[in-house]
């Protein structure tokens, strides 16, 4: 019997805790989707209209389970007050100053109405748009930046320092930043997006002792996200599997959690179930740009590996040199219920 289901609906339900046909996959499909459409990243960044249709045009070429938002941590960054540099037009900016380095404080910012700064209303417009048609279903996935990636924007390299150092700047500096997060994922619950990513590239260089510090701030956004009614989902790259506990074990309220960076499998399978996190196997960037035989091979490795309540998504963003005949195979095969036995 064919399922009759969205994928909206079945994404909700397989972070309800319910079974789902097959697993979904998730990627993240910013950048790709613009080289798809054979436009320059910027543009489609700085267009609502380019960015809604790129996404929405992508999710419909190969019918994945998500549109999620490009994966672009200058967004916060830059509605804060950093300097950001377009030095390649087929990427997102990179962020070039630091506006709380050298001993200014968080006070010294004024972070109020952060979602109506920089490029952040042109994502947001953006969602709006593609909750009125797509996102009836198809879910929706806004990615914000995390805590600790956004302070070490807004301090500079020396946040991991004065961390492990116990300074009082930089835990204030991390706090705020989590407040930071924690506005622009309310305006994208505001949307009624289904997902809410946290993405934090950096908390992988702190050390145990400052834990806390981002955990602390974390916690606040998770509580907002499922007041809202939506599924959150951590994150990071190149985490050890202590550090990976350590936030499946820490972080209340986090429905879900997803690592890069070649790590054991079926041990980080093991510490999502044991925390009762749904766990996102990310398919290797190496995979997708190969040969067809590569990304079905790695992906039923992958499955081999994984067990309790898991999804499939991408080692950050699609490389925009993945061939698209790749992203077909990989859905050909999730489809074909007898690739899972």
């Amino acid at each position: 019997m064919v399922n009759s289901s969205t994928s909206k609906e079945l994404v909700r339900s397989m972070f309800a805790g319910k079974k789902v046909p097959r697993p979904r996959f998730m990627p993240f499909a910013g950048t790709f989707a613009a080289a798809l459409r054979q436009i320059p990243v910027r543009d489609m960044l700085e267009d609502p209209t380019l960015l809604a249709n790129s996404l929405q045009d992508a999710q419909a070429l190969f019918s994945y389970d998500t549109i999620a938002t490009a994966l672009d941590s200058s967004l916060e960054a830059e509605a804060c007050g950093c300097e950001v540099d377009w030095e390649d037009d087929n990427r997102p900016p990179t962020v070039t100053s630091h506006p709380l380095a050298e001993g200014r404080r968080p006070a010294d910012l004024d972070l109020s109405g952060i979602e109506k700064r920089g490029r952040l209303p042109i994502v947001l417009e953006a969602i709006r748009r593609l909750s009125l048609v797509p996102g009836k279903h198809v879910a929706l996935a806004g990615t914000v930046t995390g805590p600790v990636a956004l302070a070490r924007h807004l301090m500079g390299d020396c946040l991991f320092d004065d961390l492990r150092q116990g300074k009082e700047q930089a835990k204030e500096v991390v706090a705020s930043a989590a407040k930071v997060t924690l506005s622009v994922a309310r305006a994208y619950c505001d949307q009624k997006v289904d997902v809410i990513v946290i993405a934090d590239e950096a908390l992988s260089r702190l050390d145990a002792s400052s834990y806390e510090v981002a955990f602390a701030g974390l916690r606040s956004v998770t509580k907002v996200i499922r007041f809202y009614g939506a599924s959150s989902v951590f994150l990071t790259r190149d985490c050890t599997g202590d550090q990976i506990r350590s936030i499946a074990s820490s972080v209340a309220g986090l429905d879900g959690i997803a690592a890069d960076g070649g790590l054991d499998l079926a041990e980080l399978s093991d510490i999502a179930a044991r925390a009762g996190l749904c766990f996102g196997a990310s398919i290797p960037s190496a995979a997708l740009l190969g040969s067809l035989s590569d990304v079905t091979d790695r992906v039923r490795d992958m499955l081999a590996k994984v067990g309790g309540r898991y999804f499939l998504t991408t080692g950050w963003e699609i490389p925009m040199a993945t061939p698209a005949e790749n992203i077909h195979a990989l859905m050909a095969y999730l489809e074909d219920s007898s690739g899972l036995d």
